[in-house]
């Protein structure tokens, strides 16, 4: 692959080194992550390596000391360029390129500075530049600085978009990644793989233990069972007869009567649980007469 500069063709350099920045323009390595590619992954990589390009003969001045601006607006001209760049040095040329035909700015620029300091501190300060409600892209120029160059339109540059699939790394937008070691991957993989699998039987651990936590607190604060004791217990309770007394009529005694009781405690003792019958067994209800009978009531 060769490059033309000042009339005389010449051999691009081998690169043996990586760099975050491309130093020589491969149309294949721009095309990829981290400049390690050896083949073209799609169709304007495959034009920009059967193309031809040959430095404008509109390109004069000292290359070192001349920034390219893109990215501008379709109203910005060149006295609204002069305006702004005029602030970062003194200017000697420039150039918004236009279309031949229709005489539309193509929306890029050149711009020459007196010193190649003017043109750094430019690069510099220039980063994120807004001009006419526009984001600006400001570097220097490559045509005549790296080797092997090819343009946007010949499939080359470090433009491109995401949603084409032809991305363009090696420039000041997007540097180069640096290429991937597997060892050292593989290795943080399987440190990462063992951490989280350390996190998560910690984290399943105490998910257990607050889980058989409010277990026991739930079995142990109220009991899910009462039962009634046969036998009445020593703390105050109400007692009702089985049967009635035989003098018995609608009024309840006052007194316990001596046959067989069901203790209705209170309060429950703590170990105790009630069993509730589904139905009244045969012998647990109290009959109550409506109308008294002859010999209950007493004489007065």
């Amino acid at each position: 692959m060769t490059f033309y500069y000042k009339g005389y063709e010449e051999k691009i350099p081998e690169v043996k080194c990586w760099y975050p920045k491309a130093i020589v323009y491969d149309a294949i390595k721009a095309g990829s992550i981290d400049g390690t590619d050896i083949e073209p992954h799609d169709a304007g990589i495959t034009r920009a390596l059967n193309s031809n390009y040959k430095i404008s003969y509109k390109a004069k001045g000292n290359p070192l000391n001349t920034i390219f601006v893109g990215r501008l607006s379709l109203d910005t001209t060149e006295k609204d360029l002069e305006n702004e760049f005029c602030r970062y040095g003194k200017m000697i040329a420039l150039r918004l390129v236009k279309d031949l035909i229709t005489g539309l700015s193509k929306r890029y620029a050149f711009i020459e500075y007196e010193t190649f300091k003017m043109a750094l501190n430019t690069y510099v300060l220039c980063k994120k530049l807004v001009l006419k409600n526009s984001q600006v892209f400001v570097d220097f120029e490559c045509g005549r600085l790296l080797p092997g160059w090819k343009p946007r339109r010949l499939g080359g540059g470090f433009g491109g978009e995401k949603q084409s699939g032809q991305l363009r790394f090696g420039g000041r937008v997007r540097c180069f990644r640096p290429p991937l070691n597997l060892d050292v991957f593989k290795r943080n993989r399987s440190n990462n793989k063992k951490d989280k699998e350390i996190r998560k039987s910690i984290t399943t651990q105490s998910t257990r233990n607050i889980h058989s936590n409010s277990v026991s607190n739930s079995t142990t604060s109220a009991p899910s069972i009462i039962s009634l004791p046969l036998t009445p217990p020593s703390q105050p309770a109400i007692v009702l007869p089985l049967t009635p007394p035989s003098y018995s009529n609608a009024l309840l005694p006052l007194t316990p009567p001596s046959q067989s009781i069901i203790v209705l405690p209170l309060t429950p003792p703590s170990n105790s649980t009630v069993t509730l019958p589904l139905t009244p067994p045969s012998h647990s209800t109290t009959c109550l007469p409506l109308t008294p009978p002859p010999n209950s009531i007493p004489p007065s």
